[in-house]
C-alpha cells in the first residue's frame, strides 16, 4: 500500500504526516491506515500554533540533549505546532560574559536553529524592564500595589 503525504511546505508535510498517523489505529501487533483521503489543513492556515520553551531554572529545554529536544520538537509539529518561543533571562547573571549566560545564549540559539531547521517559525522573548543581575534597581520591575 502506497501512502503520499504532500504540503505547501515542511510544516504542512509533517501537519499532514501527523494528521494520518494520529487518525491511523493501532494494536499491539498491527497499524490499521487512516482511511482519510482528500484535502486537509489547519483550521486557520498561517495562524501561530506556538510553544513557549522555558530556558531557565535549568528544566528539559535548558538541560536535556540537543537531539532528544529536537525529537520532542519534531512530535510537537506532528500535532500542528508551527512556532517555538524561548526567552533569554539575564537578570540571574552580572554580566554578558559570564560563562552560564553565554552557555545559555548558545543554548538558545542551537534551540531557535533546530526548530527553523524543521520548518518551523521562532520567537524571543525579552522582558524590556529585565536586565542583568547588576542592574540599577530603578528600571527593575515592581510588583503593582494589591497585585498577589
Amino acid at each position: 500500500i502506497a501512502v503520499v503525504i504532500s504540503g505547501g511546505d515542511l510544516m504542512g508535510v509533517a501537519f499532514g504526516a501527523g494528521r494520518f498517523l494520529h487518525d491511523s489505529h493501532y494494536t499491539a501487533d498491527a497499524m490499521r491506515l487512516s482511511d482519510f483521503r482528500g484535502q486537509g489543513g489547519p483550521a486557520r492556515p498561517g495562524a501561530f500554533r506556538a510553544l513557549y520553551f522555558a530556558t531557565h531554572f535549568n528544566n528539559f529545554y535548558q538541560a536535556a540533549p540537543m537531539p532528544e529536544v529536537q525529537a520532542y520538537m519534531e512530535d510537537l509539529a506532528l500535532w500542528g505546532a508551527n512556532t517555538i518561543t524561548v526567552t533569554l533571562a539575564p537578570s540571574y547573571y552580572s554580566s554578558t560574559a559570564d560563562p552560564p549566560l553565554v552557555e545559555l545564549q548558545h543554548r538558545t540559539a542551537a534551540l531557535l536553529h533546530a526548530a527553523r531547521g524543521i520548518g518551523m517559525r521562532t520567537g524571543l522573548v525579552l522582558v524590556v524592564n529585565e536586565g542583568l543581575a547588576t542592574r540599577p534597581s530603578n528600571i527593575s520591575y515592581t510588583q503593582p500595589p494589591g497585585d498577589r
